[in-house]
């Protein structure tokens, strides 16, 4: 279908009126609705005993601090940053980081656009991912309505894939870093880039140092110089079984127990967490080494995302929005939609249980069990659909590049 003239000619007309669309409808949503318990119980306590001078490590809930220092000190910045200077009370504290997050949820629409245009992408799935970024329902639902400081990580995500499309290795390697630093999913990305980079030869000294130090510093460093920062991050991913989640292993917290009496030890949780993790990894990078030619930087860092998410024994929607918009990023727009469906009908599910029927997903009834085992179904089937789409038409290509020449007829001219 060839694209109207008229769109062509007023594409950025467009963008800005797609952006601005988003922004006034995330607004909306904004002063309609309070941010969550999330935003009220722990992230602005938390962000206010930071700029207050107060380690967070140590005051004694680890479900509100187990993320490395650099998610709460982005945090604190954007918080500073939207007082202007002023006193920061915990009232500035959550209307900057909510007006702090329509801003970033913007600049990721941006971002996608500038994205696909680098690698040439045809006008229309180029203008729609962004717009599909800033106005689909579950994209504002799980962070204006539910406020989760995973835009600001998703913002450093898609600023390192423009960057690795435009080939500046070392910015890029360092802005993927970070973020895997304000938030570890992102972190199986990291080889896996480096792999890939290595097999087109493109992997120097320096882009290994940008790809790993910056984390390391931010991440690994503090274990052994914040006081409290240790306990509380291995208390809420490792050693205690959480309250909730919609990872594969509800089937272990709350279905078998509940149905037929089985526990798992938290020990046994682990170890197949781990297994499978490693098992999907080294998938996933054995395919980066044969296929490094077929696959883009979006692909790997999906990839690389989307294998710490599935098997991840802590799942919450807003965490697939770190293999989803790399893979929007493709510019893939059927395949876009293939693994949005059900991740929008994940999120519709789950804002009809959390806000009509809170009883069935609290209760261990058969109702609130079904509910939550779907709810993990679609989730889960979106991560594992972009994965499988990526490794899919890598293949693809791969074939149609390896079509033999000898197979292709050279029609001899025929004398008259």
């Amino acid at each position: 279908m060839q694209t109207p003239q008229w769109l062509l000619q007023k594409e950025r007309r467009v963008l800005l009126l797609i952006l601005s669309v988003g922004c006034l409808v995330q607004f909306i949503v904004t002063l309609f609705t309070n941010g969550g318990g999330d935003l009220k119980d722990a992230y602005v306590p938390t962000v206010s005993s930071i700029l207050h001078g107060h380690n967070p490590y140590l005051s004694g809930q680890p479900w509100n601090t187990g993320y490395p220092p650099f998610f709460f000190l982005l945090l604190a910045g954007v918080a500073v940053f939207g007082s202007l200077g002023g006193l920061v009370s915990p009232a500035t504290v959550s209307w900057s980081l909510r007006i702090g997050l329509v801003i970033g949820h913007v600049a990721l629409g941006g971002l996608a656009y500038l994205a696909l245009r680098r690698v040439k992408i045809d006008i229309l799935p180029r203008l729609a991912v962004p717009a599909l970024i800033v106005l689909l329902p579950s994209f504002y639902q799980m962070g204006e309505v539910w406020f989760h400081g995973d835009i600001f990580g998703l913002v450093l995500l898609a600023g390192a894939v423009y960057l690795l499309y435009e080939e500046h290795w070392i910015v890029g390697s360092i802005l993927l870093s970070l973020s895997a630093a304000f938030k570890i999913h992102p972190i199986l990305a990291l080889p896996l880039v480096a792999i890939w980079l290595f097999r087109k030869e493109r992997l120097s000294l320096t882009i290994l140092g940008a790809l790993f130090l910056p984390f390391v510093s931010l991440t690994v460093v503090p274990l052994q110089n914040v006081p409290g920062y240790y306990g509380s991050f291995v208390q809420q991913n490792i050693s205690v079984r959480p309250s909730w989640s919609f990872s594969p292993f509800i089937l272990a917290y709350k279905v078998l127990p509940s149905l037929y009496g089985l526990e798992f030890s938290t020990r046994l949780v682990n170890q197949i967490w781990i297994l499978a993790t490693i098992g999907l990894f080294a998938f996933v990078l054995g395919f980066a080494w044969r296929n490094p030619n077929n696959l883009q930087a979006a692909d790997i860092v999906c990839l690389g995302v989307a294998v710490w998410l599935i098997p991840l024994r802590q799942l919450f929607h807003y965490y697939a929005f770190w293999a989803i918009i790399p893979f929007m990023l493709r510019g893939n727009l059927k395949q876009a939609v293939l693994a949005l469906l059900p991740f929008e009908a994940a999120c519709d599910l789950a804002a009809y249980a959390w806000t009509v029927r809170p009883d069935w997903v609290l209760s261990q009834q058969s109702a609130g069990l079904l509910l939550s085992v779907v709810d993990m179904t679609l989730l889960v089937a979106s991560i594992a659909i972009s994965a499988f789409l990526v490794l899919r038409t890598s293949i693809l290509e791969q074939r149609t590049s390896e079509v033999p020449i000898d197979r292709l007829e050279v029609l001899a001219p025929v004398a008259s």
